[in-house]
């Protein structure tokens, strides 16, 4: 017991630390594999990385408005040219420069819906949402759209580090699924292997956030199905809604 306890002290020193992007060397390497080799079977562990990235997403919002032509503008432009910043310019950017920075690149209608959302939504998706949006704002972030196969127009984005085991997703004007059904996430790899990272509904205005805790550099392909509720088959069997490259 006392091992597993000292094991997991360690580990949420790790997770602490890479939420905060503060690690390096060995730590960097020992944190790596904690995320491909624990997280997937630790629940706990999982809650606690999760609990970390909330608490950052918070960080951005405690920080004060700052001076959009000094920062906000140079960002945008770098974003435009395809510029990357050097990696240790903090991705926690004050709200103001990450709203905008977010607009630029999710589309000013989406995160006018986001945004609108968030005042009226409860806190925990709050949060979630607040830990996604920086990476959407990040000129060193890959952003894809997610390709719609749907009846109705919808906007379902992902943005993810290809350094970082994590997928942020976000979407809009989401239809409810089949009654009995829900919406799985998969992630499909070159070798014909696929992976269920999550299942959801959206809430009641069609908004979807989601953060998935894998490793984007092992899959080629994401991809949602409308599937039956219940556990999921071996792949994919359901009809495609939504679907990227990675």
């Amino acid at each position: 017991m006392t091992d597993v306890a000292d094991e997991h002290e360690r580990i949420d020193e790790l997770l602490a630390g890479y939420s905060l992007r503060s690690l390096s060397g060995e730590d960097a390497e020992e944190v790596e594999r904690v995320l491909t080799e624990h997280l997937p079977t630790c629940e706990r562990c999982r809650e606690t990385l999760r609990a970390f990235s909330e608490v950052g997403g918070e960080l951005a919002l405690a920080v004060g408005p700052m001076d959009p032509p000094d920062l906000l503008l140079p960002r945008l432009r770098e974003a435009v040219a395809g510029r990357r910043p050097e990696r240790g310019r903090g991705r926690f950017v004050a709200w103001t420069a990450a709203a905008a920075a977010a607009a630029a690149v999710i589309g000013m209608a989406s995160w006018n819906t986001l945004l609108s959302h968030r005042v009226s939504d409860a806190e925990d998706r709050q949060r979630t949402l607040m830990t996604a949006l920086p990476a959407f704002a990040d000129p060193q972030a890959t952003k894809v759209r997610l390709t719609n196969f749907v009846e109705r127009p919808t906007h379902v984005e992902a943005a993810y580090y290809h350094d970082e085991a994590r997928i942020y997703l976000v979407g809009q004007d989401i239809p409810q699924p089949a009654p009995g059904h829900v919406y799985r996430v998969w992630l499909l790899g070159n070798n014909g292997s696929s992976r269920v990272a999550t299942d959801f509904v959206p809430d009641e205005v069609g908004i979807v956030v989601l953060i998935l805790y894998v490793d984007p550099s092992r899959y080629s392909r994401l991809e949602i199905t409308e599937e039956p509720a219940g556990p999921p088959r071996s792949g994919p069997s359901g009809r495609e809604r939504w679907a990227a490259s990675l």
